[in-house]
């Protein structure tokens, strides 16, 4: 398995998940508003064999398993930003000043502005940026590649 491949797509994700933490919730309190708006389902009328008849009541069903399922969704996005904070904390200074450039943040000309930051050659910044990932990689994983 290329745990590095993985690796770097962790770090590619890792602004989105955080995005997720603050816009997960606000899904999860806007389903409960609408919960709460719905008329409760009427239990007087005879039930129809097979399922439902009751709109009220799919929706108060849709709306719990979609709360459910947001909170399942919230729940793995805290443990993979977690997971790869606790990667990036092994990285020194410089290490984590290149992943956040070259994978969290990438802009234009990302490596050319690297470079200059640090003041080094192309092939020197691809050393230490492949370095800082082995030591993430490892961090997060265990292991680098097979």
């Amino acid at each position: 398995m290329k745990w590095t491949t993985i690796a770097e797509q962790r770090l590619r994700d890792y602004e989105k998940r955080r995005e997720a933490l603050v816009n997960i919730p606000e899904q999860i309190n806007m389903l409960e508003e609408q919960f709460t708006a719905i008329r409760s389902a009427t239990s007087d009328a005879t039930p129809v064999q097979g399922g439902s008849d009751n709109r009220r009541e799919e929706m108060l069903i849709n709306n719990i398993e979609k709360r459910e399922e947001l909170k399942f969704n919230l729940k793995i996005a805290k443990r993979e930003v977690a997971l790869t904070e606790k990667g990036l904390k092994v990285l020194n200074d410089e290490e984590r000043r290149i992943m956040e450039l070259f994978y969290i943040s990438k802009s234009r000309n990302n490596v050319e502005r690297i470079c200059e930051e640090l003041l080094v050659s192309r092939a020197e910044f691809y050393r230490r940026k492949d370095e800082a990932l082995r030591k993430f990689t490892i961090a997060v994983y265990g292991i680098v590649d097979l």
